[in-house]
Parts: C-alpha cells; sequence; structure tokens
C-alpha cells in the first residue's frame, strides 16, 4: 500500500501513474483511492482482486474500519511525502491505519525533510530502520544550506529575516 498526503489523481507523474504503468507491466492490479471519489466504487472495486492500493490515509482508513479493505496481510507500506503525512493533520490517521496491518510490516518513508515528526515515528514503529540521506550527496561545493522549520504563517518573516542577516548572492528555495 501507498500512501500520499495529497489526491494523486491530477499529477500525470504522480504515484498513481507510476503504480499502475508498473500494475501494466508486471500483471498486477493497482487501485487508487482518494477522499472526494465515489465511497461506493471503491467498495466495488475491492471485491475484486487488488494487488497495490495507493490512497490518501483517511480514504483508506475509512474502508478499513468498514471491513471492506482488509489490510492484515500487507506487509508493506509506502509514505510519500512522509514530513507532510507525519503531520498533526494526518499522523492520528496514519497511527489508526497502521493498527491495521501485519505485525510484521515493512515502512518506507519517503520525504525531502524529515522534521523532528518524523524521527519519532521512526522510533516508535520502526525496526532497524535504514536510513539513506541523499542530501549529503547532493550539495555543491561553495553552497550553503539553510533549513528552518516554521509554521506556514512564519514563512515569509523567515526569508525576510534570512535576507537581511545573511550576505545572499544567489537564492534558491523552497517553502512547502
Amino acid at each position: 500500500m501507498a500512501l500520499s498526503p495529497f489526491s494523486p489523481l491530477p499529477f500525470p507523474r504522480s504515484i498513481n501513474q507510476v503504480a499502475k504503468t508498473l500494475g501494466k507491466h508486471l500483471a498486477v492490479q493497482v487501485m487508487v483511492t482518494t477522499g472526494g471519489t465515489s465511497l461506493r466504487d471503491d467498495i466495488m472495486r475491492l471485491y475484486q482482486p487488488v494487488h497495490i492500493v495507493v490512497a490518501t490515509p483517511g480514504r483508506i482508513l475509512d474502508l478499513a474500519d468498514k471491513g471492506v479493505a482488509r489490510l492484515g496481510t500487507c506487509r508493506t507500506l509506502v509514505m510519500d511525502e512522509a514530513d507532510k503525512l507525519l503531520s498533526p493533520e494526518f499522523q492520528p490517521v496514519v497511527e489508526q491505519l497502521i493498527a491495521h496491518l501485519h505485525p510484521d510490516r515493512q515502512v518506507l518513508l519517503y520525504s525531502a525533510t524529515f522534521p523532528v515528526a518524523v524521527k519519532a515515528f521512526k522510533d516508535k514503529f520502526l525496526r532497524k530502520p535504514y536510513i539513506i540521506n541523499l542530501m549529503e550527496e547532493l550539495t555543491l561545493k561553495g553552497v550553503t544550506q539553510y533549513y528552518a522549520f516554521v509554521e506556514e504563517r512564519q514563512k515569509v518573516h523567515c526569508l525576510n529575516t534570512l535576507f537581511a542577516k545573511l550576505q545572499i548572492n544567489q537564492v534558491r528555495g523552497a517553502c512547502v
């Protein structure tokens, strides 16, 4: 099962498209489900074999709680945008969902950032985690990177403060 915090439907290169393309080549059935789509259609789809589910957390938890999505044999959980999935908005839902999974499961977390919430989740739910940090390899010589974990309403103030305090020749920023 793959979780994404955002509806993957409108994005052509999103996780659902990758899963569907792989499914065609591997002869596996892929189901994509998100909030805002027909719950009835999802229930009907689950009466057919499904090998991979790509879902938003709330929708798949709803299906699991109704007993329609039987996740007890699911041994792999992929969390795309793990930092967002483990934000206060989603984390309780993700933890409830994990309770439905097989106890001997593998959890894969993918994220450009790993705030404290991700570390706490890792410590609580992952056994013998293996961490791959590509940022160490992607940093160019002569480039200094700064990371500031701020609330949404503080982003502009944070950028203004950085610009005022630092001598900056070139900037590439991401406000997510």
